[in-house]
């Protein structure tokens, strides 16, 4: 087996391994039943409704959308502080005669 593939199938075991020692930890029942059992009913649980999904796209969408727009009144912002500093730095020099 190669190095990759036993990293991948070590990784994959443990997430499992910790999934199911969360659940145990959480409730008290399932203590009782196997690991495998465990694993099977916590990877195909539902977590969201496709309504609540398409919700968190849509959050995602704009949360993107106003990043782009705070980084570039940044970016301006630092351009006009830039240049503001660039101008006051040369009219240091011009008096230092």
């Amino acid at each position: 087996m190669w190095e990759e593939t036993l990293k991948l199938k070590l990784d994959c075991l443990l997430l499992g391994k910790l999934l199911t020692h969360n659940q145990a930890l959480y409730n008290a029942t399932i203590r009782q039943c196997l690991p495998s059992t465990v694993l099977a009913m916590v990877a195909s649980k539902q977590w969201w409704t496709h309504v609540q999904f398409s919700e968190w796209c849509q959050i995602e969408c704009n949360l993107e959308s106003t990043n782009k727009v705070w980084a570039s009144v940044l970016i301006r912002q630092t351009l006009v502080q830039c240049s503001h500093e660039s101008s006051l730095s040369l009219r240091d020099e011009s008096h230092t005669y």
